[in-house]
């Protein structure tokens, strides 16, 4: 019986030396967790800003949601073979329904035929989208986004985008989103841009593909010759509007994860104008409890 006794005793020791660590470490998870996992779903078939097109659609983010961007990869070479890295981190909130406000650091290196690789600038991207109103039968959603780019690093000004969004259903799983974006300030490297995508969703595989089109007018100082008379070309022999293309693609990793990649080349424009581009990045959406509601004391 001591024998069966003393067994019994080292199997609950044991026992509880497996069972009371992992009970702590799932409390004490439990308790710090700042992520109401049912409101962090991370929604795919939004088209994001940059994330990998530039058009994006006119919905903002879902109240109370917070969304972490990363773009790790961000390149693109110019005409004239500079190669230019430019990666992001942004975070973006949803302040009120149909209102969201982000905020962003953009990090740029340069690597020219003749100078090597040399820091180019580092600015603050500050953003607010409103959504004006949601898709109808006839009418498609209408969107305002305002962006402010205000430099932190190099020798030029800040700068702002008025861009308006529209974006309607078409047939099945396929919509259509059309973008016209403004630029101000003396060193906006645009004076206009108008741009159309697509985007086709596969649900059961979490995947939408996406594409688009935009051209735009650059400012006579972003050329590397003077602006050219009207129905003229440049002196290269392109027009000095910028018509560019990218196709890429969103995925959900999982409920809160999203991963995004595009790729995408110019057709015309001076020798500035990008060659071609890649981008990867990733999206982690998720919601701070103590701003749920019902959450607050």
């Amino acid at each position: 019986m001591r024998l069966i006794r003393i067994a019994h005793a080292r199997t609950d020791i044991m026992h509880m030396r497996i069972v009371a660590p992992a009970a702590i470490a799932l409390g004490l998870l439990a308790g710090a967790a700042p992520v109401n996992r049912t409101a962090a779903q991370t929604d795919f078939y939004n088209l994001d800003k940059g994330r990998p097109l530039r058009v994006e659609d006119a919905y903002a983010t879902k109240r109370y949601a917070f969304e972490a961007k990363l773009a790790p990869l961000d390149l693109f070479q110019t005409r004239d073979g500079t190669v230019h890295y430019r990666p992001e981190l942004e975070l973006k909130h949803g302040l009120l329904p149909g209102l969201e406000v982000s905020a962003g650091v953009v990090v740029g290196a340069v690597r020219t035929p003749m100078d090597g690789t040399r820091a180019a600038d580092t600015e603050l991207e500050l953003s607010s989208l409103l959504n004006l109103s949601t898709e109808t039968r006839w009418l498609p959603a209408l969107g305002l986004r305002v962006t402010g780019h205000i430099p932190l690093e190099g020798d030029h000004g800040s700068t702002l985008e008025l861009r308006a969004l529209a974006t309607r259903s078409l047939f099945g799983p396929v919509r259509a989103h059309v973008n016209g974006g403004w630029g101000f300030g003396d060193d906006a490297p645009e004076r206009w841009w108008a741009g159309l995508a697509l985007d086709y969703v596969l649900p059961f595989r979490h995947l939408l593909l996406l594409a688009e089109t935009y051209i735009a007018e650059p400012r006579a100082a972003d050329e590397l010759t003077p602006a050219p008379p009207p129905g003229e070309g440049t002196a290269n022999g392109a027009t000095s509007r910028r018509v560019h293309s990218t196709a890429g693609l969103r995925y959900q990793v999982s409920p809160t994860l999203a991963l995004d990649a595009g790729a995408g080349r110019s057709w015309t424009g001076g020798e500035l104008a990008p060659d071609w581009l890649l981008t990867l990045g990733l999206t982690y959406e998720f919601a701070v409890r103590a701003l749920m509601p019902g959450t607050r004391r």
